[in-house]
């Protein structure tokens, strides 16, 4: 804060307090931006940089898929530059899932790229086919397989109703005393209790 930068006795006066506390949201904003910029620096972080990255990687601009869809791509598409080893390939289909391995299979050309995400593949790999067809060799097949975990928690439960009616008549006990302990246990989340007191002339 610019306040904590000056002399204490130039904050009584209103109007110098007032200009502080204007320079103060403006260096507030200025800090924002340097920080919205810095973000623009890294995949993970950037939004409307993202074109900028595209435009470096020769990818296509389409601003109807989501942030997350675009830094995949072009994560995917960093992470392809170079030769294409199985690495290389399981490097970049991680980008799509949580865990991906890729397995060869060379008497029949071809290699399984095997996908397991935990909440699913919400995205089209689209992406992730075109980035594979375009590092592969052009003799070998890619193949795909995904799967997708979930993990819910089931609960069964039930409940009792259960009631309970005194009925205290007057004039017949004059004491009542109970000299015990009990101890009931009961799965119980509703109960009712009726309480009637009848007149010594309704017995």
């Amino acid at each position: 804060m610019i306040s904590n930068y000056v002399p204490p006795f130039l904050l009584k006066s209103s109007i110098l307090k007032k200009l502080y506390e204007n320079q103060q949201n403006e260096i507030d904003d200025i800090n924002l931006d340097i920080e919205d910029l810095l973000n623009q620096c890294y995949v993970q972080t950037a939004t409307w940089g993202l074109k900028y990255w595209e435009e470096e990687l020769g990818i296509v601009t389409n601003t109807q898929k989501t942030y997350e869809e675009r830094r995949n791509k072009i994560l995917s598409k960093l992470r392809g530059q170079g030769t294409a080893t199985v690495q290389a390939i399981k490097s970049i289909a991680e980008t799509y899932a949580d865990t991906a391995d890729v397995i060869e299979n060379n008497p029949n050309y071809s290699f399984l790229i095997d996908l397991v995400s935990n909440k699913g593949f919400p995205y089209a790999i689209t992406d992730l086919e075109e980035t594979i067809h375009e590092i592969k060799p052009a003799h070998l097949q890619a193949n795909y397989k995904m799967t997708s975990k979930t993990n819910d928690v089931f609960n069964v439960r039930a409940f009792m109703l259960c009631g309970e009616e005194i009925r205290v008549f007057p004039y017949q006990i004059t004491q009542i005393k109970s000299t015990g302990k009990i101890n009931v246990a009961i799965g119980q989340t509703s109960g009712a209790e009726t309480i009637t007191i009848l007149p010594k002339g309704g017995i």
